[in-house]
């Protein structure tokens, strides 16, 4: 069943995102290499510290960068002056993003969470991803705070072994 569950939202996802007009700059399929590793190293690592919902986790990894997507949707120039920014400075997306005061991935990819009616550990996990302080999170709630911070480091790893590219 929880096999299923996956199948269903990651279908669901890359549907949405289908025919989306995307830049020579931009590859679609390096942003969903980069976010299927971080769903897959998300999964592994709740698995290995015996986390009670490890496909959960993984739907978070899969879903974390979607803002992304609704900012090339929304307004195609500000998403690459930020990929522009963030390759000529060596900067990652979310560093170019605060950089250009333009609004953060992670308040669109909340914006579309809300909008699908994604549980609130999803939603929290694309809203809070980049912040590392628990206290500065949208939620108190211990257990999604954890699921963040691992998302966090799943991100990172995924980053630093350059498996796909989310726009850095």
């Amino acid at each position: 069943f929880n096999s299923i569950k996956q199948l269903v939202i990651s279908t669901s996802v890359f549907g949405a995102f289908k025919k989306l007009d995307c830049p020579p700059t931009f590859s679609m399929i390096e942003f969903w290499k980069h976010s299927m590793g971080t769903a897959i190293a998300a999964e592994v690592l709740a698995k290995h510290l015996k986390l009670a919902a490890p496909e959960e986790v993984f739907i978070c990894g899969l879903t974390h960068d979607m803002g992304k997507l609704v900012l090339l949707m929304v307004d195609k120039e500000i998403f690459l002056n930020t990929c522009i920014l963030a390759k000529e400075k060596g900067l990652s997306f979310y560093q170019a993003e605060i950089a250009t005061e333009a609004p953060l991935h992670t308040y669109w990819g909340q914006v579309l969470a809300k909008k699908w009616q994604l549980p609130e550990l999803i939603t929290a996990t694309i809203k809070d991803h980049h912040s590392t302080n628990p206290k500065l999170r949208s939620s108190a709630d211990p257990e999604i705070n954890r699921i963040i911070d691992l998302i966090f480091i799943a991100n990172q790893a995924v980053h630093y072994f350059n498996y796909g590219n989310s726009g850095y």
